[in-house]
């Protein structure tokens, strides 16, 4: 071999030596990763080092002879090549987004002995399929499993007291979801967008769903919510298109804002005698929705809570509802009666705007305004009785309601003419007006 040759040969090998020493062959332990000792005979692994496997087998002892028994904070972050990671025994912790955006890791071994996984640990690992999270386990974090997008079952194990927030986030290939009875809370967002859901078994140990918590589920059928839950949150069930059947527990207290909000397959609900309010939307854009039971102990109704269920036809709310928000029943195309409580003061902004199928309504004894465009748009509305109370009627509040020709109103021609009338109402002026009209019992 000539000089020249030998040299250039022996400078190649020198620059491949550091690549040749960080490749551990399958099946033992990357010592070339790095190490942060504690002090007291213990470390944790801090980064990635000069390994460049694709397969990770994290050794029980660091090159200096300190047992490994943590993974730290952001140790394996975006390590995109990454295939496979195996956690040695004696491992108790694994920190904040240890292995966050490990896009290509499949598949990943936890010992038993893991205690803790920090927020965001496994967040958008999107190849992982399966994890067996360790029966140590009490607190999944926050976004623990989010955007894991190839994770089709979990086994949520027995000791877990807590699911956090957007824990499985987006995990849009899973299936099934088991929840052990150890869980209270579920918190918010943690199955948000879980698209594939098909089922999920809420424990008697639950007392509490976060906001948002199943919203964006738009497979899940059927949800049984049992007495031990206490708060559904805001968004709880939004946007779960396929659900046709929920039992609400028997001590929830309030149906919160936007809890079932487009839920375009639910069919019929019955609202238990604990809860004492619905919130705004909590039932907007139901357009399957053709029953609903409203217990005696709800006291008020929000804005928009049943806007747009286009196929409720009819409904019943009880005396003890003493305000029922704006907009409340706008777009209800199906509806063709409703008795409205004894106590409401007002008929709300665009209460009923769009029930195109309401064909008469009595305005309850207490009600002093009918506000603007509370009935825009009714136009089989033809009659409706005002009662003694009412000395206001808003822009607009019956423009549309074109086949209108009869107002029964329970006071004199005198008192009649006392009412402001506001503009865009010709409907109403033009209507036959019944006076001293006594309503039947």
């Amino acid at each position: 071999m000539k000089k020249t040759s030998l040299i250039a040969f022996l400078l190649v090998l020198t620059m491949c030596l550091p690549l040749l020493s960080s490749c551990t062959p399958a099946n033992q332990a990357n010592e070339s990763l790095e190490f942060v000792s504690n002090g007291d005979g213990t470390c944790y692994v801090s980064g990635i080092g000069t390994c460049t496997n694709t397969d990770i087998v994290i050794p029980s002892v660091s090159p200096d002879g300190d047992a490994v028994t943590g993974i730290g904070d952001s140790a394996f972050y975006s390590c995109t090549n990454i295939a496979s990671i195996k956690i040695p025994d004696g491992v108790t912790s694994i920190g904040k987004m240890a292995f966050h955006s490990c896009l290509n890791l499949k598949s990943i071994e936890i010992p038993n002995g893991i205690t803790s996984i920090g927020d965001l640990a496994f967040s958008h690992c999107r190849s992982l399929i399966s994890i067996e999270i360790p029966d140590g386990t009490t607190n999944l974090g926050i976004a623990v499993f989010e955007n894991c997008e190839s994770l089709t079952v979990i086994e949520i194990p027995d000791g877990v007291i807590t699911i956090g927030r957007d824990a499985f986030y987006e995990c849009k290939s899973l299936v099934l979801v088991k929840i052990p009875d150890s869980v209270t809370s579920i918190g918010e967002r943690a199955f948000s967008s879980c698209n594939s859901l098909t089922g999920v078994d809420i424990p008697d140990s639950v007392t509490s769903i976060g906001d948002g918590a199943f919203s964006g589920c738009e497979s899940l059928t059927s949800v049984d919510i049992p007495d031990s839950v206490t708060y559904i949150g805001k968004n709880a069930f939004w946007g779960c298109s396929n659900l046709t059947h929920v039992k609400i527990s028997n001590y929830v207290t309030k149906i919160s804002d936007g809890t079932f909000f487009h839920c375009t397959d639910l069919e019929s609900i019955e609202i238990p005698n604990s809860v004492t309010s619905v919130g705004n939307d909590a039932f907007s854009h139901c357009t399957s929705l053709t029953n609903i039971e409203i217990s005696d102990s709800v006291t008020s109704i929000g804005d928009s809570s049943f806007y747009g269920c286009s196929a409720l036809a009819e409904i019943t709310i009880p005396d003890n509802v003493v305000s029922i928000g704006k907009r409340a029943f706008q777009g209800c195309t199906d509806l063709t009666n409703i008795t409205l409580p004894y106590w409401i003061k007002t008929i709300e902004y665009n209460l009923f705007t769009d029930c195109d199928s309401l064909t008469s309504v009595t305005i309850p004894p207490w009600v002093n305004s009918i506000e603007s465009c509370a009935f825009c748009g009714c136009d089989s509305l033809t009659s409706i009785i005002i009662s003694q109370h009412v000395v206001n009627v808003g822009d607009s509040a019956f423009l549309g309601c074109d086949s209108l020709d009869t107002v029964y109103y329970v006071r004199s021609e005198e008192k009649w003419a006392s009412i402001t009338i506001g503009k865009e109402n010709i409907p109403l002026k033009n209507a036959t007006i019944i006076y001293n009209y006594v309503p039947e019992e």
